[in-house]
């Protein structure tokens, strides 16, 4: 593409589709600046948080969008300037362009600069590329038009480059895997984001809301109490890839959001013996390969499975996708992945394997706030009637102090949703079920399924998840098949996230020393214990426990006993299942909180 033809003498003022033309050129420098500085900052762990990840398709989607934005908005600057033809059209178009590119590249760390400040900054950046414009115009220009095709060939280059060299790098790696032993079974570890044990009827919900995890149950083992090791996913999902506690790992504490290298991952491990590894995020901002949930798995999707999500990459998308189309389009997590989605993709990459064992992973977060039950599931709790969330913001569970109190209507229309959109998994589990039994592989496949936290819908006047040890928070689904393996059965012995790892060694057949835990494999110790811990935020409000500090809580089959940073200890009988009478100062109890409290002093250290 260019602007015309080219001429000797100094270029004509713009206008038409040669302006058009110049903003496009704009937009795809400004594209391939941010597109590099992000890439650059993925390199930081830490540097990006859980909206900012990226990862290498960013090198051709931020310059595609940027141009096509900025071209679009040359468009009416082109038509006025038809109009006035006598005013600096072009002029004022990078002015206003590079206001725009300045905002928006202030906002690539968000954390670092305000909306206003953004604004100035990006006001201060105009000023100097239009003085620089206007001295050099005739170079700028003049590069313009030489450039233009070379840009758009580089974004072609990135799409072929990013897209082969994954699928280069992936042949590669499967090809230098080690012959594993044909007894190997397969292991398929399955996370429902955000599913609380009590609102599913294998556990005795009155709503049917899991029927096929009910038939799974039959033909397996049925954890009555299984014990999320912390309140929220990235803790959650780094202690089953490790096997290890927060305090160990340390990924979720303040200024640590992701999992470091001190710890193998159980995919890791099960990689180096001859296993194909696939993971399937649709928790993209506590999964994604930012955080450090990728190590072990050769092959990970994550960002960019869909333009939705493409487009959130970048700075201009997020501003599109959470402030302009929850507007006209609806209230949802921009390009969230649907459990027809995870399981349409992990069967395909697993029909690629031509018959290798593997380890596939799959996070479904079709259970997470905002509740958008699809149909024909969406209303059928709630007399009929789907509910769409009101106003703009964009609810995905981030803990602020803007929390307010729901009205009971409103707590009654999200508990609906919610229960929609389990039942809703439920049916897309038993379609993955069915899918793997069709392929001959589900005999030979261990088959759990959990989740990494529960939810609270009012509950200590508590919404959402993250900020507390409750039993809404921490109460999770555990169920264990294995073909004729196991023997179905219920298990009432205490069961943790951290037992996890060491079970799919075990099943594996791998060395246990990397992962120290009790197997869930291994026969239940009725006296066990379970842990659960999250960091202390003190920047949250006193509404919140961890706002005072970090918890620790240790659950025996009759006792939680949880303990707080600020020196707080609460009692709960395990039948006081809302958790409501606290009774750590009934000296009637005293034995049974020394006791455990020196449980948990053995069983987890303060969290620094």
């Amino acid at each position: 593409m260019s602007f015309g033809d080219r001429q000797e003498a100094a270029p004509a003022p713009l206008s038409g589709i040669r302006l058009v033309g110049f903003g496009l050129w704009l937009g795809l420098v400004f594209g391939f600046i941010e597109a590099g500085q992000a890439v650059i900052s993925f390199l930081v762990p830490g540097a990006l948080d859980w909206r900012t990840a990226t990862g290498l398709p960013v090198l051709y989607v931020a310059p595609l969008l940027y141009g096509a934005a900025f071209a679009v908005i040359a468009l009416p600057v082109a038509v006025v300037a038809r109009r006035l033809p006598r005013l600096p059209w072009d002029t004022i178009l990078v002015g206003l362009l590079a206001l725009i590119g300045g905002f928006f590249a202030a906002r690539l760390h968000p954390l670092l600069f305000g909306i206003i400040t953004s604004w100035l900054l990006g006001l201060g950046i105009a000023a100097v590329v239009v003085r620089t414009y206007a001295a050099r115009r005739d170079r700028w220009i003049g590069t313009a038009l030489r450039t233009l095709p070379i840009l758009l060939g580089l974004v072609v280059v990135a799409v072929i480059g990013v897209w082969i060299g994954v699928a280069v790098r992936e042949r590669l790696l499967l090809a230098g895997l080690k012959v594993p032993p044909a007894s190997r079974p397969n292991v398929v570890l399955l996370v429902m984001d955000t599913q609380r044990a009590d609102h599913l009827s294998v556990y005795g919900y009155s709503r049917p809301t899991s029927p096929r995890l009910a038939q799974l149950a039959t033909q397996g083992w049925l954890f009555d109490n299984a014990i999320a090791s912390a309140p929220w996913t990235l803790p959650s999902h780094a202690t089953m890839m490790t096997g290890r506690l927060l305090h160990e790992h340390r990924a979720g504490v303040n200024r640590r959001p992701y999992l470091d290298h001190r710890f193998p991952t159980i995919a890791e491990a099960l990689r180096s013996e001859g296993y194909a590894t696939g993971g399937f995020a649709a928790n993209i901002f506590w999964c994604g390969r930012r955080t450090g949930m990728d190590r072990g798995f050769i092959h990970y999707e994550d960002y960019f499975v869909n333009p939705g999500d493409a487009i959130t990459r970048t700075v201009l998308g997020r501003w599109l996708a959470y402030h302009v189309f929850p507007v006209f389009v609806g209230r949802d997590i921009p390009g969230r992945q649907s459990a027809e989605s995870i399981n349409r993709r992990m069967l395909r990459w697993i029909d690629g394997l031509r018959g290798r064992p593997f380890f596939a992973f799959a996070n479904y977060m079709d259970v997470h706030e905002p509740f958008s039950p699809p149909a024909p599931y969406a209303g059928r709790f709630g007399g009929g009637k789907a509910v769409s969330a009101s106003g703009m913001e964009i609810e995905i569970g981030a803990l602020g102090n803007d929390e307010r109190t729901k009205s009971p209507e409103e707590v009654q229309q999200s508990l609906d949703a919610y229960d929609e959109s389990i039942q809703h998994l439920d049916a897309q589990l038993g379609a993955l079920f069915d899918a793997l039994r069709e392929r001959g592989l589900l005999e030979n496949t261990l088959v759990i399924v959990t989740s990494d936290h529960g939810e609270g819908f009012g509950e200590h006047g508590l919404f959402s998840h993250g900020h507390s040890l409750y039993r809404d928070q921490v109460s999770i689904p555990l169920i264990l098949y294995w073909g004729n393996r196991l023997t179905p059965r219920r298990v009432p012995a205490m069961a943790g996230l951290y037992q996890i790892a060491p079970t799919i060694a075990e099943a594996a057949g791998l060395s246990r020393a990397m992962f120290p835990g009790k197997s869930l494999l291994a026969e239940p110790d009725s006296q066990g214990m379970a842990v659960a811990e999250v960091a202390g935020r003190p920047t949250l409000g006193p509404q919140f426990p961890i706002s005072r500090g970090w918890l620790a809580a240790v659950v025996s089959p009759r006792f939680k006993y949880i303990k707080s940073e600020s020196g707080a200890t609460e009692l709960y009988l395990r039948s006081d299942s809302a958790e409501v009478t606290n009774l750590v100062a009934d000296t009637t109890y005293a034995p049974v909180v020394a006791d455990l409290s020196a449980q948990l002093d053995r069983l987890s250290d303060p969290i620094q």
